[in-house]
């Protein structure tokens, strides 16, 4: 390995290219190829070169690449600061660029060790935030409300309030009518259309927003369909071997012929047929009639031809000269055929222009465009009046208003003049994620650059791992910028090759497999992206680099038997080795979870099983809807069927079936029903019949909470549970049930069951990171030594429709034609121009597919295992092997592997039929046990009681005395302690005028609701902001608030016995830091204003040990580190620190 980090890097001069300083660049970096490395080092190289650090901007899509980046920035100028010359090339490099930057902090006095909040790194949200945080009136906010990551309720609410206006009538309603009746007047189908369309406005609302942009002004538009269908004819016809056009024309008017004479009817039949067509829309019905004479309706040329098609057999003929024809003609079409395979891009353009639709719109049509764009706009108002009544917006709110607050490149805004002055360099990570409105936001930062103004841009991207189209991401985007520049920049292209991640063997595999997966060019207007081939920085290891496990029939459980083996074997040479399991679905894992638990192996889950499939909560809900609804019967069975009772099927069915009047509660009680199932079923009836009688008895006092968590506790709830994780899970369920304790019962039930599905199971707490199961999107950036794909034949769910299906074609570089159509109306066969925008769609989805088969493959450094299943068919009496199902991960894979199924089938094919000779289509799954506590199961004796101290108990003994105290000091601390809490939780890492403006506002309001006087609030607003900026600028500041410590919590909440009672106690900061010590901190807001700063601090110590410790005391019973207390000084950037004594 020494050898091989000593060789030359073969990409070096590019890669040392993309560190001029004065350029712009798009680099292009393929899967391991080391990108953020070089980020890094081109942010150091710009630092070394400004007067100020906050000259430049790097911009990356999620928090913790931006934290990465920031961390590693700093720990490279730290390395500078203490530590030699690497050895190592791209090390060496790195500390001497560090080298220049802490030569350049010390000449311009920077203090970017001790402030490393000077850094500009964030994501894309928290810069658009920040932009209209700078404009409050432009951006159309004032000040910026709170941002939820989940607005579907605010989507329904602005849906439901625009179809109420129906009724209204107003000039709206008439388009409202119009539409409700296209969609057959189902109007919640039509409330969750508008819904997902509220969610995507960013990108239709620049086009329809304005009733007068020529965009959708219909001539334009049919315009732009007909460009479409012009460019298609003209591609086909430049692909078409026109030597073949006589023979093609002969042989279509004596097919015709025979159709007239067997009387078979068409539009084929009665066709005209004066010459081959050309490239004209006029010419679009001729090729239609030739794709249908040639094609199959799947798009294959056809391998025969009969009397169908216009050929009859010889026996059809009347006369010799015929009988001596009919063969003939019918070998000739055949032998065409034949030729024209020659030919498979001309073959799949003519099956492309088969659903190319009619340019114009019909009336009907143009009214439902019409209706739509105001309903649209409508919608969008109506989400806009949501946002102000409910003080809350969307991720895409906030884009948009950044897009406002700038202006238009030809009428920029002060703001984006200011941002001209203040941004020099700009260096986007992960380009190619990037959205529509997120580019023309970049685009407008940029407006008015120039080459050769010292300011540059810097883009670092993989098209071929851009795989978030469900987020809006746009590839093409990636594709543009690289070929065009943005704007006014001319980027120059640097294409990274060498992979330091993946040995040599899963290159090779990589390399050779993806050439045939991926398209053999680029396409912006179909997402197209080429394969380039990497180079390995490792040798090969012995042994397969991949293993491909073909299977002819869908059988989970052995596929999952099979990766158990390989996940035992590895851990067995590999000790120490990480392995992932990787899935496109989450539903694609439930037999090899269900393999891994009863093999006792310990497995961390990073966002994969749903909190609603968990037993325990699906136990809890049951439980929440049956004490709820008395008349669920359902949710009442299954309280019954769940652990703490564990009633038979059979018994359920005895105690329910004779009366389907009652509600099951009714029938518990009821002694007569009790008698009618077995005696074990009746005695575990009698333990949990007076705990559900008496939970429902005392439904109106206690909150929901209480109520529910007092029941499950009584019926043994936590008896039945397997682990940690699981009574982790149960907590996650109690708090949400806190969360909606203030609604009605009728909505509680709605919101429990939508929060729940949204929220994940939490990993096993006990399992270290060598055996994972992810999704590939959440694998992105990172690697493992041996990579698991499964079910890679199984099909993804199928996409939503949309009230308007909407594309903007690439038409040159700057300009797009846009092509819209509306959904189809109900009764309708089929929308040629939806469909149209849908196989748009459907053919990006494609060719994602293979850069998810791509990321998945690259996250492997040493072994590659590959699963995936296809069925078995009997053509022409033979067994054989299917293809894969469309829409699936190995139909993307498909040309890679194909010879290996092959070669597998031949070997295996007899086992794949049944005793009928027919193909074995079986499907398993895994089969559950009930697991039930003992009939005699008895509640353990209740601990001794308690004296209960109160909640203002802070510690055992001597209370602190606050008299010196006045309120306004009080509230100044409180409000002090939320705007620290709210950075901590937000990962706010930098810290500007701009936030701090924000936090002035926020401090403000605080304070003046918590009872300021007016005459005090401008000083206590000074304080307040003094306390915060002290925090963010000092070292043990920011240390205390990193993000990167583990098991941090804020205002934690704990309760325990201390001395003779129960305590509760609330921690202000708690954490375990990187020598694996918890930290219990506290914060003292107060100043002080004399001398003997040191004195007072000591003094403050004294005061507050005594409840610190105690804090530690009650801690310590659930967390058997050491731990260490300290008070932090805000005002006074001051620090003390001691050691709990257990």
């Amino acid at each position: 390995m020494r050898k091989i980090m000593d060789r030359k890097i073969a990409d070096n001069a590019q890669r040392a290219q993309a560190l001029d300083p004065a350029r712009s660049f798009i680099v292009q970096a393929p899967a391991g190829s080391g990108k953020t490395g070089l980020l890094i080092q081109r942010i150091l190289t710009l630092l070394a070169c400004v007067e100020e650090p906050e000259e430049i901007i790097a911009i990356t899509f999620t928090r913790k690449a931006a934290s990465e980046i920031r961390e590693r920035i700093m720990s490279a100028l730290n390395e500078a600061c203490n530590s030699g010359e690497p050895e190592q090339e791209y090390h060496r490099l790195t500390w001497l660029l560090a080298k220049n930057v802490i030569s350049r902090n010390k000449k311009c006095a920077w203090g970017l060790l001790e402030n490393p909040g000077r850094l500009r790194i964030q994501t894309i949200d928290s810069l658009c935030s920040m932009l209209s945080r700078q404009m409050p009136l432009l951006s159309g906010f004032g000040s910026t409300p709170p941002v939820t990551e989940d607005a579907d309720e605010l989507y329904k609410e602005a849906a439901r309030n625009t179809i109420a206006i129906l009724e209204s009538d107003t000039h709206w309603s008439e388009s409202i009518e119009h539409l409700a009746g296209h969609l057959d007047n189902r109007l919640e189908y039509l409330q969750s259309l508008i819904c997902n369309m509220l969610s995507k406005r960013d990108q239709w609302l620049r086009h329809v927003a304005d009733p007068a942009h020529p965009a959708i002004d219909r001539v334009n538009l049919e315009s732009a369909l007909g460009s479409l269908v012009e460019d298609r004819l003209l591609d086909l016809s430049a692909r078409w071997p026109k030597e073949l056009n006589e023979q093609i024309s002969s042989l279509m008017v004596f097919a015709q012929d025979n159709l007239v004479t067997a009387c078979i009817e068409g539009e084929f039949v009665s066709a005209s047929f004066t010459g081959f067509p050309g490239d004209k829309l006029e010419d679009l019905k001729s090729w239609r009639f030739i794709a249908d004479f040639l094609l199959t309706g799947e798009g294959a040329l056809r391998k025969k031809v009969d009397k169908r098609q216009g050929f009859p057999p010889a026996s059809a003929g009347r006369t010799a000269d015929e009988k001596k024809l009919f063969p003939q003609m019918k070998e000739d079409m055949v032998k065409l055929l034949a030729c024209l395979g020659s030919f498979p891009d001309a073959i799949e353009c003519l099956h492309t222009i088969r659903v190319l639709p009619c340019p114009e719109y019909s009336e009907d049509e143009w009214q439902t465009m019409q209706a739509l764009f105001e309903i649209l706009r409508l919608s969008a108002a109506q989400l806009e009046m949501v946002f102000y009544e409910k003080d809350s917006v969307d991720f895409t709110a906030i884009s948009l208003a950044a897009t406002r607050a700038l202006g238009e490149p030809e009428n920029p805004t002060d703001l984006a003049m200011a941002l001209d002055y203040k941004i020099n360099h700009l260096l986007i990570d992960e380009f190619q994620d990037t959205s529509m409105s997120q580019f023309e936001l970049i685009r407008q930062l940029t407006s008015g650059w120039t080459g050769d103004d010292h300011r540059t841009l810097f883009i670092v991207g993989d098209p071929m791992q851009s795989i978030y189209r469900f987020r809006e991401a746009e590839v093409g985007l990636f594709l543009e910028a690289w070929n065009e520049g943005i704007g006014d920049i001319t980027l120059i292209p640097v294409q990274l090759k060498v992979n330091f991640r993946s040995q040599a063997g899963i290159i090779e595999w990589v390399n050779s497999s993806f050439r045939k997966i991926l398209p053999a060019r680029d396409d912006l207007e179909s997402g197209a992206v080429r394969y380039v081939d990497s180079m390995a920085r490792h040798d090969a290891i012995e042994g397969n680099a991949c293993t491909v496990y073909p299977c002819f029939i869908k059988d989970e459980e052995q596929e999952a038997r099979k990766i158990l083996l390989i996940i035992q074997q590895t851990k067995k040479t590999s000790p120490d080795g990480t392995i992932a399991i990787l899935v496109r679905g989450r539903s694609h894992l439930s037999s090899i979870i269900n393999s891994l638990i009863k093999a006792k192996l310990k497995y961390r889950a990073v966002e994969i099983e749903g909190l609603s499939h968990r037993p325990v909560i699906q136990d809890l809900l049951s439980l929440v809807k049956a004490m709820i609804q008395l008349s669920d019967r359902i949710a009442w069975l299954a309280v019954l069927r769940a652990p703490w009772c564990g009633l038979k099927l059979s018994d359920l069915y005895a105690l329910c079936s004779l009366d389907r009047e009652k509600n099951v509660l009714e029938l518990v009680v009821d002694s007569s029903h009790q008698a009618t199932i077995s005696q074990d079923g009746q005695s575990r009836l009698q333990r949990v019949c007076g705990v559900l009688q008496a939970s429902i008895n005392s439904s109106q006092r206690q909150g929901l909470r209480q109520w529910v968590e007092g029941a499950w506790l009584s019926l043994g709830g936590p008896a039945c549970l397997s682990d940690e994780t699981d009574i982790e899970d149960a907590e996650v369920f109690f708090q949400l049930l806190e969360k909606i304790n203030s609604l009605s019962q009728s909505k509680v039930l709605y919101e429990l069951q939508k929060s729940v599905n949204r929220l994940f199971a939490l990993p096993d707490i006990h399992a270290d990171e060598n055996l994972q199961v992810m999704t590939i999107h959440k694998s992105k950036g990172l690697e493992f030594d041996t990579v698991i794909l499964p079910g890679l034949g199984n099909k993804t769910a199928g996409n939503d429709s949309h009230l308007i299906k909407w594309f903007e074609r690439p038409r040159k570089p700057d300009a797009s034609d846009l092509l819209m159509a509306p959904i189809r109306k109900t009764g309708e066969d089929i929308n040629q121009k939806y469909k149209l925008l849908e196989d748009f769609e459907k053919k990006k989805e494609f060719y994602e597919s293979g850069r998810l088969l791509y990321v998945a493959a690259t996250r492997a450094r040493r072994r590659l295992h590959i699963f995936g299943h296809v069925q078995c068919n009997i053509r022409d009496g033979v067994l054989q092997p299917g293809k894969p199902r469309s829409g699936s991960l190995l139909a993307s894979l498909w040309p890679a592997v194909q010879d290996i199924y092959d070669n597998e089938f031949e070997s295996c094919k007899d086992r794949y039929l049944t005793d009928g000779g027919e193909p074995d289509r079986k499907q398993t799954g895994s089969g559950n046990r009930i697991s039930r506590l003992a009939p005699d199961w008895r509640l353990p004796d209740a601990p001794c009681s308690y004296e209960y101290m109160g909640a203002g108990n802070e510690q055992p003994g001597e209370s602190l005395d606050f008299d010196w105290a006045g309120d306004t000091a009080r509230f100044i601390g409180i409000v002090a302690h939320e705007i620290i809490q709210y950075i901590s939780n937000e990962n706010i890492s930098s810290y500007d005028t701009d936030l701090e403006d924000y936090f002035s506002r926020l401090a403000g309001k605080s304070l003046s609701c918590l009872g300021v006087p007016a005459s005090e609030l401008g000083q206590s607003v000074v304080k307040v902001i003094d306390s915060v900026r002290n925090t963010m600028k000092d070292t043990r500041g920011r240390w205390i608030l990193n993000p990167v410590h583990r098991e941090a919590r804020n205002e934690y909440a704990l309760t325990g016995r201390s001395g003779s009672g129960v305590e509760h106690i609330i921690i202000d900061r708690t954490f375990v830091d990187e020598n694996n010590i918890r930290w219990i901190i506290d914060y003292k807001t107060g100043s002080h204003s004399g001398t003997g700063k040191e004195v007072f601090m000591d003094r403050e110590m004294e005061r507050y040990r005594g409840q610190l410790e105690n804090y530690a005391m009650i801690m310590s019973k659930i967390d058997k580190r050491d731990i260490k207390l300290g008070l932090y000084f805000p005002m006074l950037q001051g620090w003390r620190e001691w050691e709990y004594k257990k």
